[in-house]
């Protein structure tokens, strides 16, 4: 008896995967419901006295109820905090095997659980409801779950000794009791209500030989009814809606939710007005009012055509099986709002314009938001592994370790960090994280443009800086420079038959014209760029620095291709500014490359950050550029070359930036170098 009762706890925990964080959600509810549990002891003891059949067991006053209470607050502790082992599953059957020996009809252990489960939910839905609809949900389903096991064992223990104690039968009453039996089994694994309610109700009809039987839903706004479920009526009246009549049984019952028998429907005739007709043939009615929470829900009723006397047993049948619709019913509204309260959350997370990101072991899902901010599907970020290797393709090993130290440290401080989006741009992004148990949220904000505006007015002021020394600096040594020039002019005059002093001279005479040459870039540099904006031809802008490179490097062996498929690519900048930079890009590839030299120019429409721009490639035949090249390549005064200021490319930069693009290194060429301009094409 003991296996048998430990195997079908097994095989029921089974068949509704009941589970370890089932347990660990009861654990929760333990804490939450600590306080109101007395009061839900209380209100459960008050309840019996009013139905005489429970009524007649307690038989031992005062000290009886007591002590009773103090078992059921201990059956209520190992519901919410286990262990689910065998011994629990023996206390559970002995509750059904005392209910036979004290001659306690086993409807009200579905009528008390019925009635405790809508007190735990209750109080879980005012503990837990708004504040975290997620873990209501999960609390909720593993308190059903363990409810419904309990009521399991204590029919299966109850029958298993009914039968074993009852000689004769009393078919009618097992029957009743199967029937339960099985609607209890409906209702822990029937998800939809619509099908638990007409199985209830055909169940229900056949068990007590009613002619008809019927579920009325009920809106108390607007005192309608609805024939919802119906055993015995055409079924075209599935559906029909009728106002509740003043005067009526059922006006009665909305307002009053204990049980009515009308024995006789010829006397009563204008009493019930079920959907708004009477059947002559009918005479004796059953019905009773379900609700929750003070309020009527709907209605259950039965019909006999010829006389009946409904026995006590007939009618707990009837109320128990009430009472599971009712609780089925109040499951199907609270899993409802659950439903919707998800809904809503992940509809306020899909709109939030920062990027939000749940991330449990092996899923990872994302907002729109996110998918905007990075260019890929969320279905292309489905997991930790998706999300480092698309994300972070230069090394995803050493991305997941910064997240792991930030993550440890529980993401005391944002973490910042590049991320390499879909169509190839460098992103600068600021993750903001919070660690549970078991899952994560990131809230993630692009903060490129924030950080190259910071970039850009540190620049600024460090240029403004530079340039008032620059200029102080030039001024202060231009008489010197002149002097120096006045001076090596008389030498020269002096010294022209000495070729070696002659020499020299040239030499410092070479050196004063750099320094001033040099003076006149940075100032160039660091002064505010102003811009002279008109409509410039971008081909027509590096053809002519091109024309003024090849006047300079006539002797050698140089050629320029052009692909510019399309256009034509007109620009509103500054043709000066323009013509700088492509000189400035042209220049620096002659210098890098021997002959015969070749470059290629490509000119194309693209989209960058939902921006229209023209992307200007130009590309070598050189060596290609160092790792510290790339990186360094834009700095002031870093340069490759044995002679120049390296001001060059941190100019065209700025004139980049002016214009409201900027200069990048292109992907890595073999061999050569690639620089693209890119320029927003909402100027044109």
């Amino acid at each position: 008896m003991t296996e048998n009762i430990h195997s079908l706890f097994q095989e029921l925990q089974r068949y509704v995967n009941w589970s370890q964080e089932d347990a660990e959600h009861l654990a929760v509810a333990a804490q939450r419901l600590e306080a109101v549990i007395p009061g839900i002891i209380d209100d459960f003891y008050s309840e019996i006295p009013k139905h005489p059949a429970a009524a007649r067991v307690l038989t031992g006053g005062e000290a009886q109820v007591s002590r009773l209470k103090r078992s059921l607050k201990e059956w209520l502790s190992q519901l919410l905090s286990g262990p689910y082992d065998e011994k629990y599953a023996l206390t559970r059957a002995r509750i059904g095997q005392r209910h036979v020996e004290i001659g306690l009809d086993p409807i009200y252990a579905n009528a008390a659980l019925a009635r405790l489960r809508m007190g735990l939910q209750r109080s879980l839905s005012h503990s837990l409801g708004e504040k975290d609809p997620a873990e209501l949900a999960a609390v909720s389903e593993a308190l059903n779950k363990a409810l419904d096991l309990d009521l399991a064992l204590i029919e299966s223990a109850y029958q298993r000794e009914y039968v074993a104690r009852q000689r004769p039968l009393n078919l009618t009453r097992v029957r009743q009791q199967h029937i339960l039996a099985e609607l209890s089994q409906r209702a822990l694994k029937e998800r939809e209500f619509d099908n638990f309610l007409n199985e209830a109700v055909l169940l229900l009809a056949d068990a007590l030989l009613a002619d008809r039987c019927e579920y009325l839903e009920y809106d108390p706004d607007t005192g309608h009814v609805c024939l919802r479920s119906a055993f015995g009526w055409d079924a075209d009246r599935i559906g029909l809606a009728f106002p509740v009549l003043s005067g009526t049984t059922l006006e009665k019952l909305s307002r009053n939710s204990d049980m009515v028998i009308v024995d006789s429907w010829y006397a009563e005739r204008e009493v019930l007005g079920f959907l708004g007709h009477h059947d002559e043939g009918l005479h004796t009615t059953m019905a009773v009012a379900l609700g929750d929470e003070g309020r009527v829900r709907g209605f259950l009723a039965v019909h006999a055509r010829r006389v009946r006397d409904w026995t006590s047993t007939d009618i707990d049948f009837f109320q128990a099986v009430a009472y599971l619709i009712a609780t089925a019913m109040q499951r199907q509204r609270n899993e409802q709002q659950l439903r919707e309260n998800e809904a809503r959350l992940k509809q306020m997370v899909e709109d939030l314009p920062a990027g939000a990101v749940h991330v449990t072991e092996r899923e990872v899902f994302v907002n729109r938001a996110i998918e905007e901010m990075t260019g890929y599907e969320r279905t292309e970020l489905a997991t930790p592994e998706d999300w480092f290797a698309r994300l972070y393709p230069e090394d995803p090993v050493a991305a997941r370790q910064r997240y792991d130290s930030a993550r440890a440290s529980g993401f005391s401080l944002p973490l910042v960090t590049p991320i390499r989006c879909r169509d190839g741009h460098v992103r600068t992004i600021e993750l903001v994280g919070h660690a549970s148990a078991g899952d994560e949220i990131w809230l993630m904000h692009d903060v490129t443009e924030y950080q190259a505006a910071q970039e850009r007015a540190l620049r600024a002021e460090r240029l403004a800086t530079v340039g008032q020394m620059i200029t102080g600096l030039a001024h202060e040594s231009r008489n010197a420079l002149q002097r120096i020039r006045a001076a090596t002019e008389l030498l020269e005059d002096e010294l022209q038959y000495l070729p070696e002093a002659v020499h020299l001279l040239g030499r410092i005479q070479k050196a004063q014209e750099d320094l001033e040459r040099l003076y006149d870039e940075v100032r160039g540099y660091a002064s505010p760029i102003q811009l002279e904006i008109q409509r410039c031809d971008l081909v027509r802008a590096w053809g002519e620095a091109w024309s003024e490179l090849l006047n300079i490097h006539r002797n050698r062996t140089v050629e320029l291709r052009e692909n510019v498929d399309g256009g034509p690519w007109i620009v509103l900048g500054d043709r000066f500014r323009l013509v700088q930079i492509f000189r400035n890009l042209l220049e620096n590839s002659l210098a890098a490359c021997g002959d015969p030299v070749s470059i290629e120019v490509t000119c194309r429409a693209v989209t960058h950050d939902a921006r229209p721009t023209v992307e200007i490639s130009v590309r070598d035949n050189g060596p290609g550029l160092s790792d510290e090249a790339q990186r360094r390549i834009f700095e002031p005064f870093f340069t490759t070359k044995t002679k120049g200021s390296g001001l060059g490319m941190a100019i065209a930069q700025r004139i980049a930036e002016a214009h409201g693009g900027q200069l990048r290194v292109g992907e890595t060429a073999d061999p050569g170098a690639e620089i693209i301009l890119e320029l927003p094409r909402e100027m044109s």
